[in-house]
Protein backbone atom coordinates (compact mmCIF):
# COMPACT_ATOMS: atom_id res chain seq x y z
CA UNK A 1 0.00 0.00 0.00
CA UNK A 2 1.29 3.58 -0.54
CA UNK A 3 0.63 6.22 2.40
CA UNK A 4 0.86 9.51 1.76
CA UNK A 5 1.65 11.69 5.40
CA UNK A 6 1.22 15.21 5.56
CA UNK A 7 2.18 17.15 8.64
CA UNK A 8 2.74 20.65 9.60
CA UNK A 9 5.28 20.05 11.88
CA UNK A 10 7.99 16.90 11.65
CA UNK A 11 11.29 15.88 12.24
CA UNK A 12 13.64 18.31 13.50
CA UNK A 13 10.93 20.12 15.28
CA UNK A 14 10.39 18.77 18.78
CA UNK A 15 7.04 17.86 19.72
CA UNK A 16 4.67 15.02 20.54
CA UNK A 17 2.95 15.25 16.90
CA UNK A 18 6.48 15.28 15.20
CA UNK A 19 7.66 12.51 17.13
CA UNK A 20 4.82 10.54 16.80
CA UNK A 21 4.13 10.77 12.96
CA UNK A 22 8.25 9.52 12.76
CA UNK A 23 7.01 6.72 14.35
CA UNK A 24 3.84 6.46 12.73
CA UNK A 25 5.54 6.92 9.18
CA UNK A 26 9.09 4.19 10.47
CA UNK A 27 6.60 1.74 11.15
CA UNK A 28 4.09 1.68 8.17
CA UNK A 29 7.37 1.51 6.07
CA UNK A 30 8.30 -1.80 7.79
CA UNK A 31 5.45 -2.77 5.31
CA UNK A 32 4.20 -0.29 3.00
CA UNK A 33 5.75 2.61 0.92
CA UNK A 34 5.57 6.14 2.62
CA UNK A 35 6.33 9.43 1.34
CA UNK A 36 6.25 12.24 4.25
CA UNK A 37 4.59 15.58 3.07
CA UNK A 38 5.84 18.60 5.48
CA UNK A 39 7.80 21.79 5.77
CA UNK A 40 11.45 22.48 5.39
CA UNK A 41 13.52 23.42 8.55
CA UNK A 42 16.64 25.51 7.87
CA UNK A 43 19.74 23.84 8.01
CA UNK A 44 18.06 20.86 8.17
CA UNK A 45 19.09 17.72 5.70
CA UNK A 46 17.30 14.57 5.96
CA UNK A 47 20.21 13.29 3.88
CA UNK A 48 22.02 12.88 7.72
CA UNK A 49 18.59 11.15 8.70
CA UNK A 50 19.91 7.63 9.22
CA UNK A 51 15.82 6.55 9.44
CA UNK A 52 15.50 7.37 5.88
CA UNK A 53 18.96 6.25 5.24
CA UNK A 54 18.55 2.90 5.67
CA UNK A 55 14.75 2.30 4.70
CA UNK A 56 14.14 2.84 1.06
CA UNK A 57 10.13 2.00 1.80
CA UNK A 58 10.06 5.89 3.35
CA UNK A 59 11.17 9.53 1.57
CA UNK A 60 10.27 12.88 2.69
CA UNK A 61 8.97 15.44 0.65
CA UNK A 62 9.98 19.20 1.68
CA UNK A 63 8.01 22.24 1.52
CA UNK A 64 9.52 25.67 1.48
CA UNK A 65 8.20 27.32 4.57
CA UNK A 66 8.85 30.32 6.57
CA UNK A 67 8.65 30.45 10.98
CA UNK A 68 5.86 31.39 12.47
CA UNK A 69 5.81 35.23 13.93
CA UNK A 70 5.15 33.95 17.20
CA UNK A 71 6.49 31.05 17.47
CA UNK A 72 9.86 30.86 15.67
CA UNK A 73 10.65 27.16 15.73
CA UNK A 74 7.07 26.48 13.83
CA UNK A 75 7.22 25.77 10.26
CA UNK A 76 4.50 27.38 7.69
CA UNK A 77 4.98 26.06 4.66
CA UNK A 78 4.72 28.10 1.64
CA UNK A 79 3.36 25.57 -1.01
CA UNK A 80 2.67 25.86 -4.77
CA UNK A 81 -0.53 23.78 -5.35
CA UNK A 82 0.55 22.57 -8.56
CA UNK A 83 3.65 21.16 -7.45
CA UNK A 84 1.78 19.33 -4.30
CA UNK A 85 -0.51 18.07 -7.42
CA UNK A 86 2.17 17.00 -9.08
CA UNK A 87 3.81 15.24 -5.69
CA UNK A 88 0.37 13.81 -5.10
CA UNK A 89 0.15 12.41 -8.77
CA UNK A 90 3.29 11.37 -9.42
CA UNK A 91 3.03 9.16 -6.10
CA UNK A 92 0.23 7.75 -6.27
CA UNK A 93 -1.21 7.38 -2.77
CA UNK A 94 -3.63 4.48 -1.53
CA UNK A 95 -4.08 6.68 1.25
CA UNK A 96 -3.17 10.22 2.53
CA UNK A 97 -2.83 10.19 6.71
CA UNK A 98 -3.39 13.97 7.42
CA UNK A 99 -1.82 15.12 10.91
CA UNK A 100 -2.55 18.93 11.32
CA UNK A 101 -4.59 21.19 10.61
CA UNK A 102 -2.51 24.14 9.21
CA UNK A 103 -1.58 24.96 5.94
CA UNK A 104 -0.84 21.37 4.38
CA UNK A 105 -3.63 20.01 6.40
CA UNK A 106 -5.94 22.10 5.00
CA UNK A 107 -5.11 21.98 1.44
CA UNK A 108 -4.80 18.01 1.51
CA UNK A 109 -8.13 17.61 3.30
CA UNK A 110 -10.27 20.29 1.08
CA UNK A 111 -8.52 18.90 -2.44
CA UNK A 112 -10.77 16.04 -4.05
CA UNK A 113 -7.99 13.65 -3.88
CA UNK A 114 -8.58 9.95 -5.62
CA UNK A 115 -7.84 8.02 -2.38
CA UNK A 116 -9.06 7.38 1.15
CA UNK A 117 -8.27 10.25 3.62
CA UNK A 118 -7.66 9.54 7.01
CA UNK A 119 -6.91 12.90 9.73
CA UNK A 120 -5.43 12.17 13.25
CA UNK A 121 -6.22 14.70 16.22
CA UNK A 122 -2.83 14.89 18.10
CA UNK A 123 -3.62 18.70 19.36
CA UNK A 124 -6.02 20.72 21.43
CA UNK A 125 -5.51 23.29 19.42
CA UNK A 126 -7.85 25.08 21.86
CA UNK A 127 -5.33 24.87 24.37
CA UNK A 128 -2.39 26.49 22.55
CA UNK A 129 -4.16 29.32 21.57
CA UNK A 130 -2.45 31.44 24.25
CA UNK A 131 0.80 31.18 21.84
CA UNK A 132 -0.86 32.70 18.75
CA UNK A 133 -3.95 34.29 20.48
CA UNK A 134 -3.92 38.25 19.69
CA UNK A 135 -4.69 38.82 23.53
CA UNK A 136 -1.08 38.18 23.65
CA UNK A 137 -0.05 40.04 20.58
CA UNK A 138 -2.06 43.01 21.60
CA UNK A 139 -2.56 43.04 25.15
CA UNK A 140 -6.29 42.62 25.12
CA UNK A 141 -8.52 39.95 26.81
CA UNK A 142 -10.29 37.38 24.64
CA UNK A 143 -13.33 35.85 26.37
CA UNK A 144 -12.05 31.85 26.34
CA UNK A 145 -15.57 30.27 25.39
CA UNK A 146 -16.08 32.31 22.42
CA UNK A 147 -12.78 31.21 20.98
CA UNK A 148 -12.97 27.68 22.28
CA UNK A 149 -16.20 28.02 20.12
CA UNK A 150 -15.12 29.28 17.20
CA UNK A 151 -11.66 26.71 17.09
CA UNK A 152 -14.01 23.70 17.54
CA UNK A 153 -16.16 24.73 14.83
CA UNK A 154 -13.08 25.09 12.76
CA UNK A 155 -11.68 21.36 13.81
CA UNK A 156 -14.91 19.90 13.50
CA UNK A 157 -15.19 21.50 9.52
CA UNK A 158 -11.89 20.25 9.00
CA UNK A 159 -12.18 16.67 10.42
CA UNK A 160 -15.25 16.64 8.13
CA UNK A 161 -13.56 16.26 5.08
CA UNK A 162 -11.66 12.55 6.23
CA UNK A 163 -12.96 9.25 5.49
CA UNK A 164 -12.03 8.35 8.75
Amino acid sequence: MKILIVTDTFIPEINGAAIAIDRIARELSKRHDVLIVCPEYPGYNDNNNTTTQSNKNLRIARIPSCAFPFYKTMRFALFNPRNITNIVTEFSPDVIHIHTPLSLGIFFAVKKWQCKKIITFHTLVNEQLEDFSPSKIVGKTIKEAVMDKLVWRLLLKFHNYADI
